[in-house]
């Protein structure tokens, strides 16, 4: 699937089993998404992408990941730093946990996570030989590095900076395409999409949302 089918892929109700009135049934529009943007937090993401676009040509290294992830802390406070500890990967066990839910997802232990990342690199690299990417591919790259979480936190953010750089490499100027306003006032509902793979495998649904909100973020009205 290219950029351009993506509108034929959502034609569905890609909103289908989400529980009524706890959940967003629809994004924000990109207006309110820019309206309600933070700027850091784009600049946090502009940062880290433009460590992932010096392997534009090339194979992604892990060293990649975390000199990207360590660029993450423009301007962060001191207690966030400390939390997130830029550009070092996860030594020790964590869970991912919503407010009211407790425990939603156990990350595989640190030295797995270090195998699955190569793996997932290795995948990467793969396609980037194999010519352009397919839009599912790149949904299914974007969840699997928040999944496999390998760093202590910040993974949702280069996961979407992953995600440019697998954009940018099959379709020139694609790498504009920034998800981190509209993540950031659809996050409910993309965490829901995210658990969902997680707990029941709705890998269709998350593609769905993934093509949706570059479509949304297309038509946004600034680049």
């Amino acid at each position: 699937m290219r950029l351009d089918d993506a509108a034929l892929f959502i034609s569905g109700d890609p909103f289908a089993g989400v529980p009524e009135g706890r959940i967003p049934r629809a994004p924000i529009a990109p207006s309110d998404a820019w309206r309600l943007s933070d700027p850091m937090e784009e600049a946090r993401a502009a940062a880290a992408y433009a460590v992932l676009s010096g392997a534009l040509d090339r194979p992604l290294t892990l060293d990649d990941l975390a000199a990207a992830h360590a660029a993450l802390d423009v301007a962060l406070p001191e207690e966030a730093r400390a939390y997130m500890r830029p550009g070092l990967l996860r030594v020790v066990a964590t869970t991912m946990r919503r407010e009211g839910e407790g425990q939603v997802y156990a990350p595989p232990p640190p030295d797995a996570a270090r195998d699955l990342l190569r793996q997932l690199l290795d995948y990467v690299e793969g396609v980037r030989r194999a010519g352009p990417i397919d839009l599912i591919q790149c949904a299914l790259v974007y969840y699997q590095f928040v999944a496999i979480h390998p760093f202590h936190d910040g993974n949702g953010r280069l996961s979407r900076a992953l995600a440019r750089l697998l954009l940018e490499r099959h379709h020139a100027g694609a790498g504009a395409l920034d998800l981190t306003a509209l993540v950031r006032v659809n996050r409910a509902y993309h965490d829901y999409r995210i658990v969902a793979v997680h707990r029941s495998g709705r890998w269709a649904e998350w593609a769905h949302f993934f093509c949706q909100m570059l479509i949304r973020r297309c038509a946004a009205p600034h680049g």
